[in-house]
């Protein structure tokens, strides 16, 4: 048998090729992301890049370069600053794209943190406004919708509204106890102020007052260094209810901005809350058209800010959606008059929308919104056949100051009524009576929002608008979070948490212009 030779079974391998000089464009594909982002940074005015130019010192690396670099990363699903800069060395499209520069870690960070934030806007509106150009965008149904992402804050660092406000309650008690005891041995009678900063500030004038006459007292000492700890302890639950504010009921110690969440994606299978941020997120077409990162953990109270944010953004470019569609976490009395005052053609389920779409709902004879009204008594009808009079209104406000008005009936003719339990199921109150009564809770301008809203779901138009909203948000975020791996946000606070899921957002829209483009050719 013929024994064959090294170079009959190799391809020829010389050691001497590496020291030749290569030309990066060769192996960049035209169709590649890396060839776009250039392009769309490159297209982007000069000026914008120029205000982060420093005037003294070491010339700093350039910030279009940079901005490509990160806008490229987050496109191919890196978010790490290390990760970015080993690609910078072996990745052969981000060496072409960077032009061989090779900033590290600690510097693409910081620009990442710093020039970054006040450039990805305009990064967002170019690569949105080539969409546009190419149809994929009309600017007519805006589907929105909300999904919660973990914070990178610890998980078990949280601060409960609550728990602070507990915890001033009893320290009142204490001081309120210890201050009776000292007033009644000295026989004095002392007017103590309201708040709690000033009752603490009063009683340790008045303990001062009393070592100052007998400084040997140890009973006084001991309530001196109490009251002493308290006055700090005091200072401390107000920083912290000061960080809570008005919206939230709980924060994370390791990032304040973050609110503890209930999430699907729990990571003891428990249903523990993490500490997260509510991300609103607007497509057409699975383009994201507007994105918004909030701290409420519902959505209904983030539609209103959401919409304003969006009316900002694109209002340099004239550009306004006609028509608004989400689902039924965002059907609130508020957010009905609030997207009638803006002039936005609406499709929003309400609560119980997809309830009264059952059999059950329809036969079931006892639902009060059903009950005929007569204007001219006020007065509502049973199924029985019994009247509900008006006994008063009921006005509750929400967290954003909007009231809501309900008119309060209530029927005097329950004893002995052959439907009770049929009618009173739920509230235990009303059946605990002697005499049981039939209370109902109604907002006649909310029924007739929900009419006209119920008219415009049902329509055609409606029908088939409501089926398309399943395949527009909802697949992006699977995409971004799932396909992508952007479960968990790198960056510390509100301002960081937006800069970077607007980076991911960015990046889907590059990749589906990349699509887009291939299919074209």
């Amino acid at each position: 048998m013929r024994e064959q030779t090294g170079a009959a079974l190799y391809r020829h391998y010389n050691t001497n090729r590496r020291q030749s000089a290569i030309t990066l464009d060769e192996y960049v594909p035209k169709e590649h992301m890396a060839r776009l982002v250039d392009a769309v940074i490159e297209g982007m005015d000069a000026d914008l890049f120029l205000a982060h130019c420093k005037t003294m010192g070491r010339p700093r690396y350039h910030p279009k370069m940079m901005t490509k670099v990160v806008v490229y990363s987050y496109a191919v699903g890196v978010y790490s600053g290390r990760r970015m800069e080993r690609l910078l060395h072996e990745h052969l499209p981000m060496m072409w794209l960077a032009a061989l520069e090779s900033p590290d870690a600690n510097t693409i960070n910081r620009f990442r943190t710093g020039p970054m934030a006040a450039l990805l806007g305009e990064v967002f509106r170019a690569v949105l406004g080539l969409l546009i150009d190419r149809g994929e965008v009309k600017f007519e149904d805006y589907f929105v919708d909300g999904t919660k992402i973990e914070s990178r804050a610890n998980r078990y660092t949280f601060t409960w509204k609550r728990g602070v406000q507990s915890h001033q309650r009893k320290m009142e008690e204490k001081f309120d106890g210890l201050m009776r005891q000292i007033l009644e041995e000295g026989n004095e009678s002392v007017e103590m102020p309201e708040t709690l900063e000033e009752k603490l500030g009063l009683g340790r004038a008045l303990i001062g007052e009393r070592l100052a006459e007998a400084p040997k007292d140890r009973e006084l000492k001991k309530a001196a260094k109490q009251v002493d700890g308290w006055i700090e302890r005091q200072a401390r639950y107000a920083t912290q209810l000061a960080t809570c504010g008005d919206d939230r009921n709980s924060y994370s110690k390791t990032d304040p901005d973050a609110t503890f969440m209930r999430m699907k994606d729990d990571h003891m299978r428990n249903g523990q809350l993490k500490p997260a941020y509510n991300v609103q997120m607007a497509t057409e077409n699975q383009v994201v058209l507007f994105y918004s990162v909030h701290q409420r953990p519902t959505d209904a109270r983030c539609l209103v800010p959401h919409l304003e944010g969006m009316e900002r953004f694109f209002a340099p470019l004239g550009r306004r959606p006609k028509r608004i569609i989400a689902d039924a976490g965002y059907g609130s009395e508020e957010n009905f008059l609030a997207l009638n005052e803006l002039r936005y053609d609406a499709l929003v389920k309400y609560n119980n929308y997809a309830k009264e779409q059952k059999r059950s709902y329809a036969k079931d004879a006892f639902v009060t919104e059903k009950w005929p009204h007569d204007e001219t008594t006020d007065t509502l009808t049973c199924p029985a056949g019994k009247l509900l009079r008006r006994s008063g209104t009921r006005r509750q406000q929400t967290g954003s100051g909007f009231v809501i008005e309900q008119a309060v009936y209530v029927c005097d003719e329950c004893v002995g009524c052959p439907f009770l339990d049929d009618c009173i199921r739920h509230r235990r109150s009303e059946r605990s009576f002697e005499k049981p009564r039939k209370t109902v809770r109604r907002s006649s301008r909310w029924l007739r929002l929900k009419r006209a809203m119920k008219e415009k779901l049902e329509s055609g138009t409606g029908r088939a608008i409501a089926a398309r909203r399943k395949i527009e948000v909802e697949p992006v975020f699977g995409s971004i979070k799932s396909n992508w791996g952007f479960r968990r946000f790198r960056l510390l606070g509100l301002e960081g948490a937006s800069l970077e899921f607007g980076l991911a957002a960015t990046a889907h829209n590059l990749r589906k212009l990349v699509n887009t483009t291939v299919a074209m050719r």
